[in-house]
């Protein structure tokens, strides 16, 4: 089973093969995002997170392997990161 470790919260988890990055923030309260405005399509890129130091987006991404996520990005890198992602 991988484990996920939340950086900025200095919290670890267990959890399934398959799991969505999303819904494990969610279910154990780590804000990434109250809400996806995109509800969970990749568009409003409003739960950026770092992974392993790549940027992805949580509601994206399913955890196939132990990660380390940095979900408390600085709102400059968030929206340089939004730029150079619709480029």
């Amino acid at each position: 089973m991988p484990k996920v470790h939340f950086i900025d919260e200095n919290q670890t988890f267990e959890v399934e093969k398959g799991d969505s990055l999303w819904e494990l923030a969610q279910d154990n309260n780590i804000e990434i995002v109250s809400k996806p405005h995109c509800g969970g399509e990749g568009r409003c890129q409003k739960c950026l997170s770092q992974i392993n130091g790549e940027r992805v987006l949580a509601c994206q991404t399913f955890i196939q392997e132990d990660l380390n996520i940095e979900t408390n990005l600085q709102k400059k890198e968030r929206e340089e990161a939004r730029r150079l992602m619709n480029s």
